[in-house]
């Protein structure tokens, strides 16, 4: 019986899984996006903006935002949200995320 359930549990979380990564020319720009663990790794606020717009003369199918902030607080260590959008298609198909 509990590999039944072992089973359905992963079937369950392998349908949410997601393949279509986002890519920057200047990748390593974003911190948070590129490794959570950065978050805090400065004692300064931290406010990083990305834009992408990949072929543009086919009409923007690919149009991603992305904005991070993060902070250093004492005792806990780093904290950081991201906010990002990723339009495909013109539009067709739209994922839009917010990671803490």
């Amino acid at each position: 019986m509990k590999r039944i359930i072992y089973i359905f549990l992963f079937i369950l979380l392998a349908l949410n899984l997601k393949a279509q990564d986002t890519y920057y020319s200047q990748f390593f720009a974003n911190k948070i996006d590129l490794n959570p663990a950065f978050a805090g790794s400065q004692y300064y606020h931290r406010v990083i903006v990305n834009y992408r717009n990949q072929w543009t003369n086919l009409g923007n199918p690919y149009v991603t935002y992305s904005t991070s902030y993060d902070k250093y607080v004492k005792g806990i260590g780093g904290l950081a949200v991201q906010f990002m959008q990723d339009k495909q298609a013109d539009g067709a198909q739209v994922t839009t995320s917010i990671k803490g």
